[in-house]
């Protein structure tokens, strides 16, 4: 059915009703761009994730579906998600799928918010021959002045490790955020690396 996971985390146009689906599982519908969780399995039931309102309610802000690929062994802007209207003052919530093809080098990824380099880019494979491919994620806290830092980029690669990065390149811009670039490059030409479903979420503040 075309069910992407990771952990306990799915990504699919319809509900994953099979293994390793369980209670307690959730998945992105695609669709509607909602998250579900999954309430029994006999049979299974799903239902919408509702954050209640208020200070931890989840808006939909973009995304982008299709595998972008770069086997450049200088950082290029692999994927761009623009027209956004991201308030500085909003936290925001960015997850996606990466890929390394097979080949012993590594792939890195960053992260720009309009022109501003926010994380260098940073190593998320190692050397083993294999198609390694993992789970990225960043919060991006509120921006205010001399408060401009308070991200946390991280990611799981079963092939490598699971890390939190510290790769941190300029501050939060104190301006609203237009664009939301995946910045990638590889150790050498002879890999590829391949980025997916990239969803952005901004948080409610009040």
């Amino acid at each position: 059915m075309g069910v992407s996971d990771y952990g306990e985390l799915f990504v699919a146009a319809t509900s994953p009703n099979e293994a390793p689906a369980r209670v307690g599982s959730v998945y992105l519908n695609t669709t509607d761009n909602k998250f579900y969780k999954c309430t029994a399995i006999s049979p299974y039931t799903w239902s919408e994730v509702s954050a209640g309102g208020g200070g931890g309610a989840l808006t939909f802000a973009g995304s982008s579906v299709s595998e972008a690929t770069t086997t450049s062994t200088t950082d290029v802007s692999l994927v761009t998600i623009g027209s956004l209207s991201i308030a500085a003052t909003s936290p925001i919530l960015a997850f996606w799928n990466f890929r390394g093809s097979v080949g012993v080098y590594l792939v890195y990824l960053g992260i720009k918010l309009n022109t501003t380099e926010l994380l260098n880019t940073s190593q998320v494979s190692s050397t083993l021959d294999a198609i390694q491919n993992g789970y990225f994620e960043v919060l991006i806290g509120p921006a205010a002045t001399n408060y401009q830092s308070s991200y946390m980029p991280q990611f799981v690669n079963a092939w490598y490790d699971a890390k939190l990065l510290k790769g941190i390149g300029a501050q939060r811009p104190l301006t609203a955020v237009t664009d939301f670039i995946i910045l990638g490059r590889t150790s050498d030409a002879a890999i590829t690396l391949g980025v997916c479903q990239v969803y952005i979420y901004t948080y409610a503040t009040s």
